[in-house]
C-alpha cells in the first residue's frame, strides 16, 4: 500500500473511532443540552482557529506551545503578528449518562477468506473475501528485489537453419555513356616550299636620330662622373650628369662601349668594369620627379633653427646640385606645391623659411639631406608649412623643374603640439604660461603626465586673463588636479584657466583637454568663475569637474558655471558634478552663458540661486544666447532652483537653439515665487524627459553621440551605470 493510501486509512480510521465515541456518548444523556454545549464548543474552536489562521498571514511564527493550569487547555505564543498569544480552552466534563439498554444480538459474523495475489504489475498485495467477492487490501506485501544471482553458463548454441532459396533475377540496367573518341593519329609529313614572292617596295626614310654627345667630367665634389647632352647645338645647359661614378675606376678606356637601342631610346654604356647601364635621354624641357622619403619633419621654435629633411633621388643615378649658397641657386622651396610641377612660375617660396644646403647622406646610402632654416622674423604660434622642393635644370628661357612629393614642416619642440613640456607636479603646473623657464610662455604647449595635489596654495592664480589669454594647447592626460581652491575675486574670469583663446587659422590654439578637476572649492566674487576657465574663445573638451562653487555677492555680474563661465567657442564631451550657488547673474551646471557650442555634456550637481535677481538658471546652461547653441546634453541635477519661471530651465534659459537634450524626470525644479511645470522637449528648454532606467543604459549615450569606441573620450562606468571622462 502506497503511503498516501496508508495515511488516507488511518485517518479514516480515527475520524470513525472518533464519531462512535460522540455518538455512543450522546445516547446515554440528555442529548439536547449534550448538543449545544459541543456547539458553544465548536464555535469557540472555530474563532480559535480563525485567530490562528489571521496570525499566520500576518507573518507570526509559533515560538512555543505550553499546557495551561490544572490541565484547562493550552497557550500558543507568537513570534511577529497581531497577538502575542492565544489560548485554547479544554471543554468541561460533561455528567455521566444514564446506562444505556443492552443491545440485540449482532447477526451471525462471517469468516473472512484470505489470500496473498502477486498483482499484474509486478506487486504483492493481501487480498480478501467477506463473501461478496474478492477485494485488494493494497497493502503491498512485496519484499526488496534479491541480490542478482550469478551469472549462469552460457547454453549452447543453437543449429544453423536452412538455406533460403535465391532470389530471383533483377532487371537489366541501363546502358553506360558512350566512352571518349580515340586520340588525333600523327600528322602526315610537310608538302614541298612553293615559289618565293615578289620582291616588297622600299619602307618610308626613317626619323632623324639624336646623336647624344657623352663626356667624362670632374665634378665639383671630386667625383668623376659621365654627362650626356641630346639637345639640338650641344648648348652649354643641355648637360645632364648621369650620375655613374667612375672615380674608383682604373685602366685605360673607362668606357668600353655606347650601344644604341633605338627600339626604347636608351643608350647602354659598357664600363671597363664589366658593368652595363642603360640610361634614357630625354629632352631637358621633360620634368623628372623624385620623392621625399621623409615623414613630417619638427621644426624648432627658436629664431633661426633649423631642420633636415631626407630624400632620394629617382633615377637614383639622376645628377642634382649640392652644396651650399650660390651652389644650389637652383633649388627652391614652394609653399603651395600639391602636384609634380613644369614651370618655375608656378613656385611660390614659403615666408620666414629659406633652404640653406643640399649635401649627399655621410652614410654614404645614396640619400640626400636639404637643411631649411626658419629665418629670423618668424612669428610665434604653432605654424605648420606644406612644401616641395624644386629644382631648375635648364635655362630661365625655358625653365624646366624636378620637383619632390609635397611634405609638412612643423614647428616645434620643444613646448610644441607635438612635443609639449611636461607637466608633473604643482611646481611645474604653477610655471605654465609664466614664461619662466623660458618657453614656457602663454603660446606653448603643455602635457600633464602626474596626478598633482594643489590643496596647498590658498588661492589659485589663474592662467591666462582677458588681456593676456593662454593661446597654446593643455592636455591633462587624464590625470586630476586636486584641491583647487579660489577666494576672493579678480576683475574678469577666474579659474584654472583665466580665459583660452585661439589664433585664427593655426590649429592646436586655444585648446584645454582631458583635465580633471576633484574636490574643487571656489567662494569667489569674480565676474566670470568656471572650473576649467573663466572665459573660453577656444576649445574646452573631455574634462571634467568635481566640487562645491559658490558667487553669493547679489551685486556681482558675470557668472558661474561647472566647467566654463562664459564660452564663446567650443565645450565639449564635459562631465560636470559640481554643486553651484550664484547671488546674482546667469549659473549651469556646465557653462553659465554660452554664445558658442555646448555640446555632449552632463551635469548632476544641483544648480541654486541664493538671491533675488537672478537672471537665468539651468541644469547644464545659465543663459543660451541667440549664437550659441545646446546640443546632445542632459540634466542629471538633482534640483534647481530660482525665483522666476521663464529664467529657469532644466536645461538651459534663451535661445532654442538647440537640438536632442534630454532631463531627468524626476528633477526637482523650485520656484521662489511660483511653481514650476516643465514641458519635455528634446529641443526647449527643459529637455524631454529621461527615467533612470533609460539613462543608465549605455545605448541611450551612445543614441546621443557620445563615443565609447578605444579612442573615443568616453568610457561606461559600471558601478556608477554613467558615463565618465576616459
Amino acid at each position: 500500500m502506497t503511503t498516501k493510501k496508508r495515511n488516507k486509512f488511518t485517518a479514516a480510521v480515527a475520524l470513525t473511532a472518533a464519531v462512535s465515541v460522540l455518538f455512543i456518548s450522546g445516547c446515554t444523556k440528555d442529548w439536547k443540552e449534550d448538543i449545544e454545549n459541543l456547539e458553544k464548543r465548536v464555535a469557540l474552536l472555530e474563532q480559535t482557529a480563525g485567530t490562528l489562521e489571521q496570525q499566520l498571514r500576518d507573518g507570526a511564527l509559533i515560538r512555543s506551545v505550553t499546557a495551561l493550569p490544572g490541565n484547562a487547555g493550552w497557550k500558543i505564543e507568537f513570534t511577529g503578528g497581531s497577538l502575542p498569544s492565544i489560548d485554547i480552552l479544554n471543554g468541561t466534563n460533561g455528567a455521566d449518562g444514564a446506562d444505556g439498554t443492552n443491545g440485540a444480538n449482532g447477526a451471525d459474523g462471517i469468516t473472512p477468506q484470505i489470500d496473498v495475489r502477486v498483482n499484474p504489475d509486478g506487486t504483492v498485495s493481501l487480498w480478501i473475501n467477506s463473501g461478496s467477492g474478492w477485494t485488494d487490501t493494497e497493502i503491498d506485501l512485496t519484499g526488496p528485489a534479491g541480490d542478482t544471482g550469478a551469472e549462469g553458463p552460457a547454453g549452447p548454441a543453437g543449429s544453423t537453419g536452412p538455406t533460403g532459396p535465391a532470389g530471383s533475377t533483377g532487371p537489366a540496367g541501363p546502358a553506360g555513356p558512350t566512352g571518349p573518341a580515340g586520340s588525333t593519329g600523327p600528322a602526315g609529313p610537310a608538302g614541298p616550299t612553293g615559289p618565293a614572292g615578289p620582291k616588297g617596295s622600299n619602307g618610308s626614310n626613317g626619323a632623324n636620330g639624336v646623336s647624344p654627345r657623352i663626356d667624362v667630367r670632374t665634378n665639383p665634389d671630386g667625383t668623376v662622373t659621365i654627362w650626356y647632352n641630346v639637345t639640338s647645338g650641344y648648348p652649354a645647359s643641355g648637360w645632364v650628369n648621369t650620375g655613374y661614378d667612375l672615380t674608383a675606376l682604373t685602366g685605360a678606356g673607362p668606357i668600353l662601349a655606347v650601344v644604341d637601342n633605338s627600339a626604347d631610346g636608351t643608350v647602354t654604356f659598357v664600363m671597363n668594369d664589366g658593368a652595363s647601364t642603360p640610361f634614357t635621354f630625354e629632352k631637358a624641357s621633360t620634368a623628372i620627379r623624385f620623392e621625399i622619403l621623409t615623414p613630417t619633419v619638427e621644426m624648432l621654435r627658436s629664431t633661426n633653427s633649423t631642420c633636415e629633411i631626407k630624400f632620394r633621388v629617382n633615377p637614383s643615378n639622376a645628377f642634382i646640385p649640392t652644396g651650399s649658397g650660390a651652389a644650389i641657386d637652383k633649388w627652391e622651396l614652394d609653399e603651395t606645391a600639391t602636384q609634380v610641377f613644369t614651370r618655375s612660375g608656378y613656385v611660390t617660396p614659403p615666408t620666414n623659411l629659406s633652404l640653406e644646403s643640399i649635401l649627399p647622406d655621410a652614410t654614404g646610402d645614396g640619400q640626400y639631406i636639404a637643411t631649411i632654416r626658419r629665418a629670423s622674423a618668424a612669428p610665434t604660434g604653432n605654424i605648420e608649412y606644406v612644401m616641395a622642393l624644386v629644382l631648375n635644370v635648364n635655362s630661365a628661357a625655358d625653365p624646366a623643374l624636378v620637383s619632390s612629393s609635397p611634405f609638412g614642416v612643423r614647428n616645434p619642440p620643444p613646448g610644441s603640439a607635438l612635443n609639449p613640456f611636461r607637466v608633473s607636479n604643482l611646481a611645474q603646473l604653477l610655471q605654465v604660461g609664466t614664461g619662466m623657464p623660458a618657453g614656457w610662455d602663454l603660446y606653448a604647449h603643455y602635457r600633464q603626465t602626474a596626478n598633482i595635489d594643489v590643496s596647498s596654495v590658498a588661492s589659485w592664480m589663474r592662467i591666462g586673463d582677458s588681456g593676456t589669454p593662454f593661446m597654446g594647447s593643455y592636455d591633462g592626460g587624464g590625470y586630476t588636479i586636486d584641491g583647487l581652491n579660489i577666494t576672493g575675486s579678480v576683475s574678469i574670469a577666474n579659474g584654472l584657466f583665466g580665459q583660452i583663446d585661439s589664433i585664427a587659422g593655426l590649429s592646436n590654439t586655444g585648446l584645454v583637454r582631458r583635465v580633471r578637476l576633484t574636490n574643487v572649492v571656489f567662494n569667489s566674487n569674480s565676474y566670470y568663475v568656471g572650473g576649467v576657465a573663466g572665459e573660453n574663445r577656444g576649445t574646452v573638451e573631455n574634462c571634467s569637474v568635481e566640487g562645491v562653487m559658490n558667487n553669493s555677492n547679489t551685486n556681482s555680474t558675470g557668472g558661474i558655471g561647472g566647467v566654463v563661465a562664459s564660452n564663446r567657442g567650443v565645450v565639449q564631451n564635459c562631465l560636470s558634478a559640481v554643486n553651484v550657488t550664484i547671488g546674482s547673474e546667469y549659473a549651469g551646471g556646465v557653462v553659465s552663458e554660452n554664445y558658442g557650442i555646448v555640446d555632449r555634456c552632463y551635469a548632476t550637481g544641483n544648480v541654486r540661486s541664493s538671491g533675488n535677481n537672478s537672471n537665468s538658471i539651468g541644469g547644464v546652461v545659465g543663459h543660451n544666447f541667440t549664437m550659441g547653441s545646446v546640443q546632445n546634453c542632459v540634466a542629471l541635477n538633482g534640483n534647481v532652483r530660482n525665483f522666476i519661471d521663464f529664467r529657469t530651465g532644466r536645461v538651459f534659459v534663451g535661445s532654442v537653439i538647440s537640438q536632442n537634450n534630454y532631463a531627468r524626470d524626476d528633477m526637482t525644479v523650485i520656484l521662489v515665487s511660483g511653481t514650476y511645470t516643465p514641458v519635455s522637449d528634446p529641443d526647449g528648454k527643459d529637455g524631454a524627459d529621461v527615467s533612470t532606467a533609460v539613462y543608465n543604459t549605455q545605448a541611450f549615450w551612445e543614441g546621443l553621440g557620445y563615443d565609447f569606441s578605444a579612442t573615443g573620450p568616453w568610457i561606461w562606468d559600471a558601478t556608477l551605470q554613467l558615463p565618465v571622462i576616459r
